[in-house]
């Protein structure tokens, strides 16, 4: 009788016994095929036999015979379908902070009937068919690394977890990328790092998934020079929601397969397919910023370029209106061609560098500082060093203090760079250029919540403005952050195309219940934006999707609207997001019906100065939704 392995052994044990096991065995059963932490609560059970719900397992059971009846490989079918209340209640959220039950439980079923994970498209197009035919809807997440709701559920149903889908190819002959749904954005700039390509742009966490941040927006690192996620998808396989596999070229060809066949338009051609089948038409454009509504994203094609040598500049000003003044002498100077475009051009509030401040010395204390693994070190990062300030011919010097404003600028290129250092010398302004906080200040891009731990949480509001508005709007936005009892962490990415993204933070603690006071103050920023300073929101998810809207544009969100609906009537794929909030029950219709004139109410209460800290001290008597996690907060803490 052949022994058990050590996977068998192991398999629907608890955590604690795989942690009993030496080091040696432990790697040894992750290198054999540990699948996820679903290994250990009840992979191996008959689906009928595991403890879960009995609507779970009937709906697991009728998943696992669809994607089985679909020709291919299923390998370990079972475990991918995930049953388990634990990992299911770990899909009720994302990045934001905890909600609670009152929005994951009663307004919103947030915490999916069943989760799978796919392995292949055919196995997501059977998924999805299988939906469609139970009227199930479906939640897509990537790794769920936004903060407004757009991968979780809105009604229980199922969650396709794309984690598998995570194949990357490069084509070094065209200088192409192909990744997958699931696809980190680590994995990606190591893979490409190894044969000398990055991508001119990438979101500012390493994370996420490439595809996640193309349907949410895209607008990251190196937006000055390089622009959005968009400006770099060659084309995307998409599965529409009524089954279609299609492939969006970026000169407007589609590529769709229907009934075993595959068929080539050309970009004139396109817009009559989707109308022969009663589609709205659709082009790639369309699914940048779409959020997942117009169907399962499964693989992009993307453009790269020679891996860079970076030039990065930390500057100090005085006040908000002189880095301002700064960056807009800056985008002049690009027009002008007196040095090429910068990659990234950004304002930092000077309270967000003095968070920044105090985590790089609660990690100096650290002893994996003198140590640090690749990870730390920067191994296969989108760049092959960083160039400093003096390196680069500029004058430094120590940060007098704390400054009110400070602009991060960097270069791809080093010639571009000491251009740059030679027109900011000659330049006559109150400024500083900061030396070694510049290098580690862009080496840590990847890092942009690390301020998070001081909250321990963090609230934001994220909004594109007009440049011109930025200085009239920061201003507005503190004296907000200050009637709630904080101040204001600000990042503002200034776009070549005039516009600027704008993220409004506070820190925040969800252990008490006086978070709700933060909570609202960052859609009391949005409106703000919105109604007196040309904003939208950028990206909607499923807590803002009451601004649709307003953000798209009536002509083009009733276009996507019609498009959407035709292909999915019933709506199960990714109900709830972009297209106006649908909460459940008495309370979810009053919140709908009044979110809008809601937030506009609020805003008037924060002119109030006493009011807010009023409201925060009586809540702050009772426990927030994360009450028990970490250690007690302090009434009164500054952050």
């Amino acid at each position: 009788m052949t022994p058990p392995s050590l996977i068998e052994r192991i398999a629907g044990q608890p955590l604690d016994a795989f942690s009993a096991l030496p080091p040696e065995q432990r790697a040894s059963a992750i290198h054999a095929g540990v699948p996820d932490l679903h290994l250990f609560f009840d992979a191996g059970a008959p689906l009928g036999g595991r403890n879960a719900p009995a609507r779970t397992l009937g709906l697991a059971a009728s998943l696992e015979a669809a994607i089985a009846a679909e020709p291919g490989d299923h390998a370990a079918l079972a475990e991918r379908i995930v049953t388990d209340a634990l990992l299911r209640g770990e899909a009720a959220h994302d990045q934001n902070v905890y909600l609670g039950p009152l929005f994951t439980r009663r307004l919103t079923r947030a915490v999916p009937d069943l989760m799978f994970q796919p392995c292949s498209p055919g196995e997501v197009a059977a998924a999805l068919a299988w939906a469609r035919e139970h009227r199930l809807p479906v939640a897509l997440r990537g790794a769920a690394t936004t903060a407004m709701g757009g991968a979780i559920a809105n009604d229980a149903g199922l969650a396709l977890d794309f984690a598998r889908l995570d194949a990357i190819e490069l084509d070094p002959m065209n200088g192409t990328v192909v990744v997958g749904a699931g696809a980190r954005m680590r994995a990606i700039h190591t893979r490409l790092a190894a044969a000398g390509r990055a991508l001119p742009v990438y979101p500012s966490n390493l994370g996420g998934t490439f595809a996640g941040w193309f349907a949410t927006g895209g607008i990251g690192m190196n937006a000055f020079a390089r622009g959005r996620a968009r400006d770099i998808v060659l084309s995307a396989d998409v599965l529409l929601p009524n089954g279609v596999h299609a492939r969006f070229h970026g000169d407007g060809r589609l590529d769709v397969h229907e009934q075993g066949r595959r068929h080539e338009l050309s970009a004139a051609d396109a817009p009559g397919w989707f109308r022969g089948h009663q589609l709205e038409p659709l082009i790639l454009d369309d699914l940048a910023g779409s959020e997942g509504t117009l169907g399962a994203i499964l693989q992009l094609t993307l453009r790269t370029e020679p891996r860079p040598e970076l030039g990065a500049f930390l500057i100090a000003y005085d006040s908000d209106e002189a880095a301002l003044q700064a960056a807009s002498w800056i985008v002049a100077a690009v027009r002008e061609r007196r040095f090429a475009a910068p990659a990234n051009l950004k304002l930092l509030s000077g309270d967000h560098l003095a968070h920044v401040r105090r985590v790089w010395e609660d990690e100096a204390a650290q002893s994996w500082r003198r140590h640090p693994g690749a990870l730390a070190a920067g191994e296969g990062m989108p760049w092959t060093r960083i160039a400093g300030p003096a390196e680069l011919g500029a004058d430094v010097a120590r940060d007098p203090g704390q400054s009110a404003a400070y602009l991060f600028v960097d270069f791809l290129d080093l010639a571009a760079a000491r251009a740059f250092a030679a027109e900011l010398t000659a330049r006559r302004e109150t400024h500083v250029v900061l030396g070694e906080d510049s290098v580690r200040f862009a080496a840590e891009r990847f890092r942009p919540q690390q301020t998070k731990r001081l909250g321990p949480g963090l609230v934001a509001a994220e909004i594109l403005l007009p440049f011109a508005e930025v200085l009239r709007f920061l201003p507005r936005a503190q004296t907000i952050a200050a009637r709630a009892g904080k101040t204001l962490d600000a990042e503002v990415y200034v776009l070549a195309d005039g516009e600027a993204l704008t993220i409004a933070a506070l820190m925040t603690d969800h252990r008490r219940l006086g978070y709700l006071v933060d909570l609202i103050a960052a859609p009391v920023m949005v409106d703000l934006a919105m109604r007196e300073h040309g904003g939208r929101p950028y990206v909607l998810g499923r807590w803002q999707a009451a601004w649709g809207r307003r953000t798209i544009g009536a002509e083009t969100f009733a276009r996507l609207q019609r498009a959407r609906h035709a292909l999915d009537p019933f709506h199960c794929v990714n109900r709830g997001v972009r297209y106006g909030l649908e909460l459940r029950g008495v309370l979810g219709s009053v919140m709908r019906a009044t979110f809008a004139p809601g937030m506009r109410l609020a805003r008037e209460l924060f002119n109030f100065p006493l009011l807010a800290p009023a409201v925060r001290a009586l809540l702050d008597r009772f426990p927030g939704p994360a009450h028990g996690r970490g250690a007690p907060a302090e009434v009164g803490a500054a952050f």
